[in-house]
């Protein structure tokens, strides 16, 4: 029977095996294979533990080698195999009915187990290698879909959540025997995720709460249908942040797949907020960044090499509040995760990567004053310095965001419309134009508009020549450049689906066009005077 663990090496990760050899010669304990300090200090937590839980520690020299040796060894989950691996040579017992088994585990010197990192990112990896059985350590909180943040897998394999070493050990030699587990202290995990029954509007405030502003929500809809990263911009009080409050609400729920994504990227970090106070797993995760983050926080990376915030808001929503305040070196290096829908790292010699499909919003206000935009008063800034403001978004970063909206502030004097657009309403929009996409492109890698490659776009957004010819005179009349014509197209093609329309018309070009326009020269404060 072989013996594996798991190394948290960015998404795909890496599956040690642990081997065991006990000779003759002056007791001792050797570990090789590049461990680090806290795998190298397992020794004594191995030799603790298992003298704890009432087992002989072997007397010969033992020799523990971590496979493949290439690899960096890195943190505590590793002590449980080993302590299972010493053990399991020191008995001679039939191993024909496991094959391979994971392990995962920190030991205490009691012998009871602490939870690690990486669980789901483990067994997902076990899975593809064909390993069927794992023993893992019982939670404070007993894994379940009501509970636990930090596993979920799918597939129907073994995985037993055992308290300690010795519950370990009776686990495992019952498995190899081939008897049931009937231990109560274990807690044997079903595959399948499952989720709690409250809707996420609940949660999320209602579009209904804005007065009016009916060109801003209908590209919340749009946003959302096509998942097409969005700018809104405006003076303070335009309803940026009650716009962003509500979009999540929005979003369509995650595939089961999807979830296991967004499970395992979490699982890898420290500052995980999802599933949530609501801890509805079907939910996308929204990351919002605070202006002062750095680079490490927001790309990923860093000397434990952890998720970023990009990586954390993988098939979610990624808001970026004050978008201006924000570094402009950081901004600019987002342009490499949303154009791949990943980012890429150097680490130890070998290639690591995390997964970053989100959807990207960006909140600021329209020039350095904040007053551009507003009725009452005049903004007394000067253009060079509104182009240096816009600036620092960096032009990269600014072509790739498809839909930019102005937020301006309602006339207070009307009164509130009996037939505000709900939530609700806008989400069965959503809902519906997701399905003509996915039923559209159900032979594609991809499922939403915003995705569909550049050589692509002639076949899924076709034109008519009179439409041809209208873009072509918009075009030869505007900034757009290349990658803004085919955003365009990508955004009357989300439009169209909305209406259930088999083709492109008019005015769906005149929307998209409408929708991208701002930021395009000097048109985002000459239209707002």
């Amino acid at each position: 029977m072989l013996i594996y663990s798991y190394a948290n090496r960015g998404f795909e990760g890496e599956l040690i095996e642990i081997e065991a050899d006990l000779r003759r010669g002056m007791p001792g304990f050797d570990i090789v294979g590049l461990p680090d300090s806290a795998v190298r200090e397992s020794r004594e937590r191995v030799r603790a533990a298992l003298r704890n839980s009432g087992f002989s520690f072997p007397r010969e020299h033992v020799l523990i080698n971590l496979a493949p040796a290439g690899v960096r060894k890195e943190g505590a989950s590793l002590d449980l195999a080993i302590a299972l691996a010493i053990l399991m040579k020191s008995v001679k017992i039939n191993f024909s009915t496991v094959e391979k088994v994971m392990v995962l585990g920190e030991l205490e010197l009691s012998g009871r187990l602490r939870t690690v990192k990486g669980v789901s990112g483990a067994i997902a990896a076990g899975i593809t290698q064909g390993i069927d059985c794992f023993i893992i350590p019982l939670s404070d909180a007993a894994y379940g879909a009501d509970s636990c943040k930090d596993f979920m897998y799918i597939g129907d394999h073994k995985v037993f959540a055992v308290p300690d070493v010795k519950t370990a050990v009776q686990t495992l030699f019952t498995i190899i025997e081939g008897k049931q587990v009937l231990d109560k202290s274990v807690q044997k995990i079903q595959p399948g995720i499952g989720t709690v029954s409250v809707h996420k509007n609940s949660f999320y405030p209602d579009f209904s709460d804005i007065q009016g502003m009916m060109t801003v929500k209908r590209a919340m809809i749009i946003a959302a249908a096509g998942k097409h990263h969005v700018l809104i911009f405006g003076p303070p009080g335009g309803g940026k942040s009650m716009t962003a409050a509500r979009f999540p609400g929005l979003l369509p729920k995650l595939s089961d797949e999807q979830t296991l994504q967004v499970s395992r990227i979490h699982s890898l970090s420290e500052k995980s907020v999802w599933p949530g106070p609501s801890e509805n797993y079907d939910i996308p995760p929204v990351i919002m960044p605070h202006h002062s983050v750095k680079k490490d926080q927001l790309i990923g990376g860093g000397a434990k090499m952890q998720p970023g915030d990009v990586s954390l808001a993988h098939h979610g929503l990624l808001i970026l509040d004050e978008a201006a305040e924000f570094n402009p070196t950081i901004m600019r290096s987002m342009r490499t995760a949303i154009e791949n829908r990943k980012v890429e790292f150097l680490h130890q010699g070998k290639r690591v990567w995390f997964p970053a499909s989100f959807q990207l919003m960006l909140l600021m206000n329209a020039c350095p004053c904040g007053r551009l935009g507003q009725e009452q008063t005049r903004c007394m800034c000067k253009p060079l310095e509104i182009h240096k403001f816009w600036k620092r978004i960096g032009t990269p970063l600014l072509d790739r965001i498809s839909i930019r909206v102005p937020a301006v502030p309602e006339n207070l004097s009307k009164k509130p419309s009996a037939e505000e657009l709900t939530s609700e309403e806008m989400q069965k929009k959503v809902e519906r134009a997701r399905q003509l996409q996915i039923e559209r492109f159900s032979g594609e890698l991809y499922s939403v508009n915003s995705e569909i490659p550049a050589e692509r776009i002639s076949i899924f957004c076709n034109l008519t020549n009179n439409l041809l010819l209208l873009l072509s005179e918009i075009v030869n009349k505007s900034y757009f450049s290349a990658r803004a014509v085919h955003s365009i197209l990508r955004i009357a093609r989300t439009s169209a689906d909305l209406d259930e329309s088999q083709n492109i018309c008019e005015k769906h070009l005149l929307e998209a066009i409408d929708l991208r326009k701002y930021g395009d020269g000097d048109f985002f404060w000459k239209c707002l005077y």
